[in-house]
């Protein structure tokens, strides 16, 4: 492939990933950044979330609750609950178990 159909086609790759990345299609949303060289494996999906979500699992991995994770937070309990779903959601998991496995399993 000629250089600029090779750049062109990156680009495209791009706005793809962040389609599917917006779209909570955590799976194929890897397989495109690993296409492009920018995957991180060893992560177990943690860098899919946001700064605030993954304060939330870290705190949920030691055992805190939705309501003491408010707490030291400072949001609301809904809060918490809806920052849970999108990292279900993002890691592909259904379970807080899963969560803590996630984030005791990737590097810090």
């Amino acid at each position: 492939m000629a250089d600029g159909q090779t750049e062109a086609a990156r680009r495209e790759l791009r706005t793809t990933a962040s389609a599917l990345e917006a779209l909570g299609a955590r799976r194929l949303h890897q397989q495109a950044l690993a296409e492009l060289g920018l995957a991180r494996e060893d992560d177990h999906g943690l860098s899919t979330l946001s700064r605030r979500e993954r304060e939330v699992a870290e705190l949920v991995s030691g055992g805190q609750t939705n309501r003491q994770v408010a707490g030291v937070l400072v949001i609301s309990e809904r809060t918490v609950e809806r920052h849970m779903e999108n990292i279900f959601r993002k890691l592909g998991v259904r379970s807080r178990t899963a969560v803590a496995a996630a984030v005791v399993a990737s590097p810090h």
